[in-house]
């Protein structure tokens, strides 16, 4: 029986190799030269010799063969099935699609072409689809090194024998915040300046050749700054916090040299000590600070005790810093119940420091926090009021604040609104709507301030006859700030300012 079933199993012996060739028929079409490429896939060819032919060998320094020599081949196998590609004659490489994903840019290397221009750090952008057409690319005379252009989101058929793709995410700037932008090509600055001047053409810095090919310069730009003085002489800088950008002092030097004034930055303090040059480049420095005790304010700030008390030791050095260059270091407080039994303290601290206070109340859901407190909280804090209000009669420069300010503050009344004393700008450049209660209908946003002028976006959108508006309500961005009550009362502002 043994014997007959062997039998019948040898009977059909041409069933193995049958067997074999299904199982392993990707490898018996490449002793063939055949090679099979996905469809979500390319084939990088690499030639392994040239017997005949005025091509064999590459030209000096280049890398990628475009006419056939040995080495990688510039054109790629697409999908699909290809034949006599020898497997003792090339080595075929399965590259999957490079694809950006939504949200992110490819910043391309190419690590064949021309050299690199005296002076240049990005290599010049060139036709070449997208860099999915290896060939054009170095017929066009692409250069070796990082692409001045990147890639959009999307699936690309690059060769990577030529090119490596790296994946960056888009830059995204947080509302009520500005990009300030360093480029690293374009012209050499002239010489005693410390930013390029306003460039035409590049699409908010997203087509870096155009951005070249307009005479754009490396360094700072100042393209943002520039709109932003159309729309206020004063500038103010805040975050986020200010001394974490590596560009600041450069920033402030700009804001100098455009006019604007006055210059504020608003800080937590705790870096101002690395930044000795900020006290000379703004005219106001003013110091979140809302309490005398180091470990409260290092738990309102979530660092080390070690670290706030460095930063409140510095305080005194650099107001006297601030003064001579004439500009101004305040230290501003704002009042919650957690710290307001420590306010007087901070006042005392201050005093013996010699440093300026400014208080406000803290403001939730456009109300001052303080005013749906207990009784006894709000008699408290009008005592501390009270006291202010004293000291401001008795040493009025130790106070920023007016007495008129103080005065509203202490029975938590409402201010007139004044929208446009305070403008956000967003990061693309649109100028957010200053107060949707008074002008419902323009919108979230009035426009762009790079493709229209200012004054002409402001004065379209918003209606400037109503000089104020009362709506009960006390938004800490455009109401409940000094400005508006100076504004309702300028020649009283400027004449307590003066005491």
């Amino acid at each position: 029986m043994d014997n007959g079933l062997l039998q019948t199993v040898l009977s059909y012996w041409w069933i193995i190799p049958i067997i074999l060739v299904l199982v392993l028929y990707k490898f018996v079409m490449r002793l063939f030269g055949v090679i099979m490429i996905p469809d979500d896939s390319l084939g990088i060819v690499n030639k392994k010799f040239v017997l005949f032919g005025a091509h064999k060998a590459l030209p000096d320094g280049a890398i990628v063969a475009m006419n056939g020599e040995a080495g990688i081949q510039a054109n790629t196998l697409p999908p699909g099935v290809h034949f006599l590609y020898w497997p003792w004659q090339f080595e075929i490489t399965v590259q999957k699609f490079i694809t950006v994903p939504v949200g992110n840019v490819g910043v391309v290397e190419s690590r064949d072409g021309k050299p690199l221009a005296q002076g240049r750090v990005l290599a010049a952008n060139v036709d070449c689809d997208m860099f999915q057409d290896a060939t054009k690319f170095l017929q066009n005379g692409g250069e070796r090194g990082i692409q001045i252009n990147v890639i959009p989101p999307g699936t690309y058929r690059i060769n990577t024998g030529l090119f490596s793709v790296k994946m960056h995410q888009a830059l995204q700037i947080e509302d009520n915040m500005v990009g300030i932008v360093t480029t690293k090509e374009g012209k050499p600055l002239p010489t005693g300046e410390i930013a390029g001047r306003e460039t035409q053409g590049h699409n908010m810095y997203q087509d870096g050749q155009a951005f070249v090919n307009n005479g754009g310069f490396k360094g700072l730009q100042e393209q943002v700054m520039l709109q932003l003085f159309q729309l206020s002489p004063a500038l103010y800088i805040t975050g986020g916090e200010p001394l974490l950008h590596s560009q600041l002092e450069n920033v402030l030097k700009m804001a100098r040299e455009i006019g604007f004034y006055p210059i504020t930055v608003n800080t937590n303090g705790l870096r101002l000590q690395n930044h000795p040059n900020v006290m000379a480049l703004a005219d106001r420095i003013i110091v979140s600070l809302h309490s005398h005790s180091v470990r409260m304010n290092a738990r309102i700030f979530g660092v080390m005790p070690t670290r706030m008390a460095r930063a409140m030791i510095f305080l005194a050095h650099a107001r006297k810093l601030a003064l001579q260059h004439g500009n101004k270091l305040i230290i501003n407080c704002v009042l919650t119940e957690e710290n307001l039994k420590d306010a007087v303290k901070l006042v005392r601290f201050c005093l013996r420091c010699h440093l300026p206070l400014t208080v406000v109340p803290a403001i939730t859901n456009h109300r001052p926090a303080l005013q749906t407190a207990g009784e006894d909280v709000r008699r408290e804090y009008a005592e501390f009021i009270e006291l202010l209000l004293s000291l401001k009669r008795k040493a009025p420069w130790y106070l920023a604040c007016t007495a008129g300010y103080l005065r509203r503050i202490k029975d938590f009344g409402n201010f007139k609104c004044r929208p446009l004393c305070i403008l956000t700008v967003n990061p693309d450049g649109t100028v957010q709507t200053p107060c949707l209660q008074k002008y419902p209908e323009a919108g979230a946003t009035l426009g762009s301030l790079l493709t229209e002028d200012a004054n002409t976006l402001v004065g379209r959108s918003l209606d400037l006859s109503r000089a104020y508006f009362q709506c009960g309500y006390n938004c800490c961005k455009a109401c409940y700030v000094e400005p508006a009550l100076a504004l309702e009362h300028p020649f009283r502002a400027i004449r307590e300012f003066r005491r």
